[in-house]
């Protein structure tokens, strides 16, 4: 290991170390097709988040109508997801095979003779720096083999391959391990707001409060004073429609903008321009009616279109955010999840859920749990925005690092 360095004329990797070489991608590593003999079936695999995973139930997700299109996989190929390349925020297009299957045929499944951990690791950091997008062609920026194989890449000497390897392969694990940490901590404080919230809105804040029966199944006990109303005695229930146009500044929420648990809306594309949609205003209560497992429920910000899948409720008798807080209990989640209709697309009908009964604390009561619940469940959410950001520099980290080692500017 002389510690000079060389020139590549590479624009992603401009210097390599001297005793290193750049090759073709084609002079290390071959197209590996084998397409899957018909009326024999082998364990079907996926690539999920830069990892080649076997699909325990391939009945789930998009099916396709038989697997006679796809092309076997052995353990140490390489797969690469070049299609789509225009889609440039979609990363994690790589995946090393740890086991025996096939897969889509729309993947490029390579291999190499040399370590096809090294080379998977370099097409990864080739991956995360956008060189891909940058080759890619036609109208989908997709790229074949026939593409691929003229891209240049550095090639260490197979021992320091090995050590490459071997370095990396710790760090990343360590690395991913207090991801992994920091994940179970924010998915412990998710399910302690769950928790929170479904106990303050049917038990209320005093502790020592006398209880009673309220005669519903899913809500049990609920403090004296404490009325169990139809939800529809309740509320108005707004269904009007007009003609969206994005391009006249309409505002629209979709599902896809209501994060569970969270009261904030989510920016995204609509494609709903010239189309007749719901409509609700400012201050209106919108429960989430398909997939009601997911939990979305939100006072609307604005006036604003709507998907029809939003229950649109108005005109509280009481204060709106504890509606919502209450619509979030869990319990209640669950009795309307369980209402549902559809295998697919499990939606539940508005009627059954106005129809549900619903505990009503008198006002000051009300406007009590719902400080609280604002309060707790904002400590909450920074709590686990610090983990979010902390797990993104893990991850930056352990992008920079690969990237470093594979490419020669960090040496171990």
């Amino acid at each position: 290991m002389s510690g000079k360095y060389k020139e590549t004329g590479i624009a992603w990797c401009p210097r390599i170390p001297e005793e290193w070489e750049v090759r073709l991608l084609s002079q290390t590593a071959q197209e590996h097709y084998i397409k899957k003999p018909k009326d024999e079936m082998f364990p079907v695999l996926s690539l999920s988040y830069g990892n080649i995973i076997v699909k325990n139930n391939i009945n789930a997700g998009l099916v396709p109508q038989n697997y006679d299109n796809y092309q076997v996989v052995e353990k140490g190929n390489i797969i690469l997801r070049l299609t789509d390349l225009q889609n440039d925020h979609t990363s994690l297009r790589t995946g090393l095979a740890k086991d025996f299957g096939i897969i889509t045929s729309a993947y490029l499944c390579i291999e190499t003779k040399e370590n096809p951990d090294y080379l998977h690791y370099l097409l990864h950091a080739y991956d995360v720096k956008k060189v891909f997008y940058g080759m890619g062609s036609g109208v989908r920026q997709s790229l074949s083999w026939s593409d691929m194989r003229r891209l240049s890449i550095p090639v260490p000497p197979l021992a320091e391959q090995n050590k490459i390897v071997a370095y990396l392969d710790s760090k990343v694990s360590k690395i991913n391990t207090l991801v992994n940490i920091k994940k179970k901590q924010i998915e412990s404080l998710e399910e302690l707001k769950k928790a929170k919230i479904s106990h303050d809105v049917t038990r209320g804040l005093n502790k020592n409060a006398p209880l009673k029966e309220s005669g519903i199944a899913w809500l049990g006990k609920i403090p004296q004073g404490w009325e169990v109303v139809p939800l529809k005695r309740t509320v108005s229930v707004r269904n009007q429609k007009s003609e969206f146009k994005a391009t006249n500044g309409d505002k629209y929420i979709g599902l896809e903008n209501i994060q569970s648990y969270s009261n904030e809306l989510l920016e995204t594309a609509t494609e709903y321009e010239d189309s007749v949609q719901s409509v609700c205003c400012k201050g209106d209560i919108m429960f989430g009616k398909l997939r009601p497992y997911l939990s979305k429920v939100i006072i609307s910000p604005c006036d604003a279109f709507c998907t029809s899948e939003l229950l649109i409720m108005y005109d509280f008798k009481g204060i709106s955010e504890y509606l919502r807080y209450l619509l979030l209990n869990q319990q209640f989640i669950s009795t309307v999840n369980a209402s549902t209709y559809g295998a697919k697309m499990p939606r539940a009908n508005g009627n059954f859920i106005l129809n549900l009964s619903i505990p009503v604390p008198p006002l000051p009561e009300q406007k009590e749990i719902v400080l609280h619940l604002d309060s707790w469940c904002a400590k909450v959410s920074k709590a686990i925005a610090n983990l979010t950001a902390e797990i993104q520099n893990l991850e930056s980290l352990k992008t920079r690092l690969i990237s470093d080692v594979v490419t020669g500017v960090r040496r171990v």
